[in-house]
């Protein structure tokens, strides 16, 4: 699977990293964790099954959330990753990479602080483009949204060679895709082992300043008409068919009825489509698109284009996407760039040719994925700060 993380101006965590730190997720296939490790609820926490809400912040490219470790609870914000499964945070041991503060916002784990913290001595690394995050696998008390699950596993990261910016992983994809040989009840999996929620499913809403993910649940008055539900396309992935893509109504896909799988990763800064796609959609579009910048994988653009939207067909669902959403403002103190700006929207030579809708395609529609019937239900987002939460059954 793949991710990429952007260093913008506004982000809190100050990052100085290139554009595009894309991940590749894999871990070492020689060491494997024991999957015989139950989750339980805990003892103190009654389990009541129900919506579980939790809000999301716009960091101005992707979406974080909160969640509790260990005995005394740690308290983090986590990138909220629907493109990988598992979970990792960093830790007090890496001093090195969290030098000058550069981790104060993510949080570190400090294990010899929790009473209920246990290392299963099991490595894991996962690989990215320019840097790579190492450490071992452990389990740990956690505390989300109010609920809490025990032994649950994630990743303790005591080194996070360049990965900028610097913040863990909340991974809540299907758990076929989980980076170890033996599997594990991830968080969609273990809030619906302890009880908590009906279904193992979640909702997703990618507010301008906000936002949220409702496991076992979603929000009727966050979306215009009716959700429409397809199938996923790749039972590792959150995946599915979309038909055409046009620019402003004009068509840039091959033809009307050309079928083509994207990957829904909120992880992604960028989205990615097929060269011939892509290059229609720039022909089409009513601002150059200037060069394309091989250290960052994405291609520059000014920063106050014309309007304009790009419109993906889901069946016989119309998604559009407005342009301001995809121009994505870099920080000056690295770029190169006279604008300071790049388009959301790049070539899928940079996913091994897996196309990718990011968070600032995501943006536009609401989302439940049902990880248990495998599919994904799309309707056009409403941005309203009312809310109708009813339950996924």
């Amino acid at each position: 699977m793949k991710f990429s993380l952007l260093a913008v101006a506004v982000y809190a965590l100050g990052a100085q990293a290139a554009v595009t730190a894309t991940r590749t997720v894999t871990a070492s296939q020689e060491q494997a964790v024991s999957s015989t490790l139950a989750v339980s609820v805990s003892e103190t926490n009654s389990p009541k099954s129900g919506p579980i809400v939790a809000s999301l912040k716009n960091e101005l490219t992707f979406y974080t959330t909160e969640l509790e470790l260990g005995s005394p609870a740690q308290k983090f914000r986590l990138l909220l990753d629907t493109g990988s499964s598992d979970t990792w945070v960093v830790s007090m041991d890496d001093d090195y990479d969290c030098g000058y503060g550069s981790c104060d916002y993510t949080g570190q784990f400090t294990k010899n602080k929790s009473s209920s913290f246990r290392d299963l001595e099991q490595d894991f690394a996962f690989y990215y483009l320019g840097g790579n995050a190492k450490g071992k696998w452990a389990t740990e008390e956690l505390s989300f949204a109010g609920k809490k699950v025990s032994d649950f596993q994630f990743g303790l990261a005591d080194s996070a060679f360049g990965v900028d910016p610097l913040t863990g992983i909340l991974g809540v994809g299907p758990k076929s895709l989980e980076s170890v040989k033996d599997k594990y009840s991830n968080l969609p999996e273990a809030l619906k082992e302890g009880g908590y929620i009906n279904k193992k499913a979640y909702s997703l809403y990618l507010g301008d300043d906000d936002g949220h993910i409702i496991f076992g649940g979603y929000d009727k008055a966050k979306f215009e008409g009716e959700l429409v539900e397809h199938k996923m396309t790749d039972e590792k992935r959150i995946q599915v068919d979309y038909s055409n893509v046009r620019v402003s109504g004009v068509l840039c896909s091959p033809d009307e009825d050309s079928k083509q799988s994207a990957v829904l990763d909120t992880g992604s800064v960028l989205s990615y489509l097929d060269d011939l796609t892509l290059n229609r959609v720039f022909m089409k579009m009513p601002v150059f698109v200037g060069d394309y910048m091989d250290a960052q994988g994405a291609y520059q653009i000014q920063c106050m284009p014309p309007q304009f939207d790009i419109s993906f067909k889901f069946g016989n669902q119309d998604i559009h996407v407005n342009g301001s959403d995809l121009i994505i403002p870099v920080s000056r103190n690295w770029s190169d760039l006279d604008d300071g700006c790049y388009f959301g929207i790049t070539t899928n030579n940079n996913s091994n040719h897996r196309n990718i809708l990011g968070a600032g395609v995501l943006r536009s529609v609401y989302t439940v994925v049902d990880l248990e019937d495998k599919t994904v239900s799309l309707a056009p987002v409403k941005k309203t700060k009312d809310s109708d939460v009813q339950e996924l059954k």
